[in-house]
């Protein structure tokens, strides 16, 4: 196997290391006595010199050097560039940069073996047997003892590695560490105890690692209070919206003063969902439409754009930090509830990134194209996206839509194309089992053979560079796009291979899959309803295409991502806008659009179900003129 440029330097940056130290500690192994603690004929090792403090008679250079240890500060590790976690390798080679430390202390830990495990210690005593070698003991109050307030229990261990409160007259610090070594039964009056600022040290130690988990835990938690935080305001939108659409109809009798105080439940006697829009050519332009939205809706921000992505992204890491470094602590049964929350929530907050770079694909995140496509490319790589592939086939999309011929997504059959199987799956089990494929597959069929997809003469691809869905000019981005999906892809093998496939699956496939699930789901909803025309070339035309979609209402995740799902037609309509102005838009173009604008109050749930059952195939209506125009039906 042929070993990278960076892996062949860390092989023999460490066996330059570890033949240096071999070297060293076979010198020192032969000064050793053979018998280190009284009443116990014991050969020495290596390891247990570094568990000593020397005088100047005994010490040397390597086995001081050695007289520390590595501290875990978990996430503090990265923030002071490793220096508490690697400060063994530190003493030892002191001009090493720290970009290199973590990989050569995994790389010298064969060598020292014992000499770097950790253990308790609290006060020093000097070794009868070797004069000059003092050893910190590991002190307990015993109580119910009058006679010796010091005691050592069994299994505890003599020989600990602290530089000691006074040693040859002169003062010198101390800092608190462990190592598992040598162990003794051990009772001395000659114990001297340790000085009360060391155990003060001890104190603090153990206070800043309790500080550091529970700043981890609290941070998490005041994400998810902002959250609920705006629960009140998104029920609250979600619950008048149905007002909102009967306000505006009176808006129109009354004037722009006009209000309404008509109850919710009464809305949805009023507005069928599955009445069919107008397919006729609507009485209003594009730009008539866009006159009655505010300008500044079309207004991009940068900074604000960051904003969602940082917000998301930070919501992604809580969740990721909280499932790794404290589910396993958890018992079997709540362990085995907390994964498949963690694998719910991640999948909707990663949804929302997927939202963002769906933006940065419509050049909606800035008005800078360069920025949106390197935001677009690094967050849809992340998801496995071929950014550039999809935002040229998402832009045929958005340009064709409605049509039979041209659209690429989604894309209705006529009946004639039906399958000869689609009969046998036209029942409960049968929906199931498509709805269970479409949601688990749908997506990667999608990108790889273009399932769904608007036919091709040939076969079409997105990861093809010279497929038939792109033109010469957008090759070169096809191979950026394979590029970032085969990083990330090498870089989910490599860490498969340092943490398990069974990890990476927990904490990444199986909101990935959620991700994936969700993308298919919303927008299957957005283009497949049963008041929904389709058109064949005769009359189609992309103004009465952008209309032939609908807005759906998916309760609090409408927030979650980003309002996709219920702007949907205002985003067909002028899809540079950014979402957080899509509510504006949405309800300023409602008065305008009349019985052409559609919104669907049913639970995603029950409409998926409902769509799966009624939506088929789509024929024309014998009962109207115009031949061009396709309806969905379900009669096998």
């Amino acid at each position: 196997m042929r070993l990278t440029l960076t892996e062949t330097m860390c092989v023999r940056f460490r066996d330059t290391i570890c033949v240096g130290l071999r070297k060293r500690m076979v010198e020192e192994q032969r000064r050793m006595p053979e018998t280190m603690v009284e009443g116990h004929n014991v050969q020495a090792t290596p390891f247990r010199l570094h568990c000593r403090t020397t005088n100047s008679s005994e010490w040397d250079w390597l086995r001081g050097a050695l007289v520390t240890e590595d501290r875990d500060y978990g996430i503090l590790n990265k923030v002071f560039h490793n220096i508490t976690d690697t400060h063994v390798v530190h003493h030892l080679f002191s001009t090493m940069p720290h970009y290199h430390a973590m990989v050569a202390t995994k790389a010298i830990k064969l060598i020292l073996g014992e000499y770097y495990l950790l253990k308790e210690c609290i006060y020093v005593e000097l070794d009868t047997e070797n004069r000059g070698v003092f050893s910190y003991i590991n002190g307990h109050w015993a109580l119910g003892t009058s006679e010796n307030k010091w005691d050592l229990p069994n299994n505890v261990s003599k020989y600990t590695p602290w530089v000691p409160p006074q040693l040859d007259g002169r003062r010198t610090s101390a800092t608190a560490n462990r190592s598992l070594l040598n162990t003794a039964s051990l009772r001395s009056p000659n114990l001297c105890p340790l000085s009360l600022s060391l155990l003060f040290t001890h104190f603090l130690c153990a206070l800043t690692n309790i500080l550091v988990h529970t700043f981890s835990i609290v941070f998490f938690f005041a994400v998810i209070s902002v959250c609920v935080v705006n629960l009140e305001a998104i029920l609250r939108e979600t619950l008048t919206r149905g007002r909102y659409r009967e306000g505006y109809g009176n808006c129109v009798k009354m004037g722009a003063g006009g209000r309404t105080d008509v109850p919710p439940a009464n809305r949805k006697s009023e507005v069928d969902p599955l009445k069919r829009v107008p397919f006729e050519k609507p009485p209003f332009s594009l730009s008539q439409i866009k006159k009655v939205i505010p300008p500044h809706c079309f207004q991009r921000s940068v900074f604000r754009s960051f904003s969602y992505v940082v917000y998301d992204l930070t919501i992604a890491f809580c969740l990721y930090y909280v499932a790794t470094h404290y589910f396993h602590l958890l018992p079997s049964p709540l362990s085995f509830l907390a994964w498949p929350i963690y694998w719910a929530v991640q999948g909707c907050i990663l949804t929302g990134v997927w939202v963002i770079a769906h933006e940065c694909g419509h050049h909606a995140f800035s008005d800078y194209q360069l920025l949106d496509d390197i935001v677009g490319l690094v967050l849809h790589s992340g998801l496995l996206v071929p950014y550039f592939s999809w935002k040229y086939s998402h832009r045929r999309h958005h340009s064709n839509t409605g049509s039979l011929e041209r659209d690429e997504v989604f894309v209705p059959k006529q009946k004639s194309c039906i399958k000869w199987y689609s009969k046998y799956l036209n029942n409960p089990p049968g929906r199931v089992l498509t709805l269970a494929v479409t949601l688990t597959l749908g997506w990667p069929l999608y990108l790889a053979l273009n399932v769904s997809g608007r036919p091709y003469d040939r076969f079409a691809c997105h990861y093809d560079p010279y497929g038939p869905i792109y033109s010469d000019r957008e090759r070169l981005q096809i191979y950026i796009s394979d590029a970032g999906v085969l990083a990330v892809c090498y870089g989910l093998f490599r860490l498969a291979m340092a943490k398990g496939l069974a990890w990476v699956v927990c904490v990444y496939g199986v909101p990935l899959l959620v991700v994936n699930g969700f993308l298919v789901l919303i927008t299957f909803l957005q283009h497949t309803h049963p008041a929904l025309p389709h058109y064949t070339s005769s009359e189609w035309d992309w103004l009465r295409g952008a209309l032939a979609t609908v807005d759906r209402d998916y309760g609090i995740l409408n927030k979650v991502f980003h309002n996709i799902t219920d702007t949907h037609v205002a985003h067909h309509l002028f899809s540079t806008m950014p979402h957080y102005h899509a509510m504006e838009a949405t309800k300023a173009i409602k008065p305008i659009l009349g019985e052409y604008y559609r919104f669907d109050e049913t639970p995603f749930v029950k409409a998926m179900w409902r769509e799966a059952r009624e939506c088929i195939y789509v024929e024309p209506d014998q009962s109207t003129e115009s031949k061009g125009v396709f309806w969905y039906n379900n009669k096998l």
